[in-house]
């Protein structure tokens, strides 16, 4: 692996010369420098740290040494290491007695800056593993052999701890997971795909039940957060909680599905949670493998008939108010004599009688199914 690139090199020159107030070299193991105060300077070899690396120690450099080596000023030139192995050498120019004080001081910098880097560069490897080993859990085809689970444990990732799916979406393509990234606990699962980003929320489950109410706010907030905060929409779609190594794609498709199917009913809002859609998501799903047309016939009739939406909002708060006439007429502001003449309207459109039970039943699904497959 390669740790001592020419942008971490010019990062420690840019640091140490804050400090020093002087110009500072960096090369690489070949002597060459590849970092430095003075650009004109950078792709020439430095044979003071070709010495300083054949050797193993300091080499400083007077200024009658300089005249007969070329490409070499005056300074000194130290070694610096990574994990034990010389990496590169960094140079103070100047007079060798005036600089030789600061010569352990730009080694610590460096080798500080360096290690630094190193660490900043696994952890984001490990998260890159991580979303991928996120990936195959939401693949429907991924096949979870032994080796699977031994990357699991080499990502520390323990598969038996319970985890809902989220789904969180924004349709302006703006970047969003440094918003949601402060959401995300360290046993928390995530990965970004092309089209949202996907977490796996630790829940805390006491016998058949799990704490729903405390994931239901957290996303809430998260929302109100990003609104508030950087005027992002986001929009969010939580599964339930399944059991086993499949559990993980069974609800990472449910919170998909109910995000999918909120979008389209309540494009407005902005979180949409299974339990309150749970009859949209299943219509949704049988209408991609059932011929719906004549489901949706019935309210397709009453969507063409009217331009001023009374009889679907009648019937749609009829449905609402648990078919109690009073309730509709005052929701409505109309008489119940209104109400009886718009249901008359429904039958003769329809065929079918919001006053019946399974009319109205079928009046439902046949609304439902035109929201999903309608609407964009």
């Amino acid at each position: 692996m390669r740790f001592l690139t020419r942008e971490l090199a010019q990062t420690i020159v840019q640091r140490t010369m804050e400090i020093l107030k002087t110009n500072i070299n960096v090369m690489d193991r070949n002597g060459v420098i590849i970092g430095s105060g003075d650009l004109k300077r950078i792709g020439t070899v430095h044979l003071g740290a070709v010495e300083a690396i054949q050797k193993g120690v300091c080499i400083e450099i007077t200024e009658d040494q300089a005249r007969d080596l070329p490409g070499t000023k005056s300074g000194i030139n130290q070694p610096f290491k990574f994990q034990g192995e010389i990496v590169g050498v960094i140079g103070i120019t100047g007079d060798p007695e005036k600089v030789r004080q600061y010569a352990q001081l730009v080694q610590m910098t460096a080798e500080l800056i360096l290690e630094q880097s190193v660490l900043i560069e696994q952890l984001r490897w490990d998260e890159r593993l991580r979303e991928n080993f996120v990936l195959r859990l939401i693949n429907s085809e991924a096949n979870f052999d032994p080796l699977f689970f031994e990357q699991a444990k080499m990502l520390k990732i323990d598969l038996d701890l319970p985890r809902v799916a989220i789904v969180i979406v924004n349709h302006e393509q703006q970047e969003i997971f440094h918003i949601i990234k402060d959401f995300i606990d360290p046993d928390d699962l995530y990965t970004i795909t092309f089209q949202y980003v996907v977490v796996f929320k630790q829940i805390y489950k006491r016998n058949d039940t799990w704490d729903y109410q405390k994931i239901k706010e957290q996303m809430v907030k998260l929302k109100d957060w990003a609104r508030d905060m950087f005027s992002i929409k986001l929009q969010m779609g939580l599964g339930r909680y399944y059991p086993g190594i499949d559990g993980f794609y069974q609800s990472f498709q449910e919170a998909k599905n109910t995000l999918e199917v909120g979008l389209k009913i309540h494009p407005e809002k902005n979180v949409y949670f299974y339990n309150d859609y749970h009859l949209d998501v299943f219509l949704m799903q049988a209408s991609s493998v059932t011929k719906i047309s004549d489901l949706v016939k019935p309210y397709q009739k009453l969507r063409k008939y009217e331009k001023q939406g009374e009889l679907t909002k009648t019937l749609e708060t009829f449905i609402q108010e648990g078919q109690n006439m009073n309730q509709v007429a005052e929701k409505l502001y109309i008489h119940r004599n209104t109400i009886y003449y718009r249901f008359d309207v429904i039958k003769e459109l329809t065929g079918k009688d919001p006053r019946n039970t399974q009319d109205l039943l079928d009046l439902y699904i046949s609304m439902k199914l035109y929201q999903i497959s309608s609407r964009e």
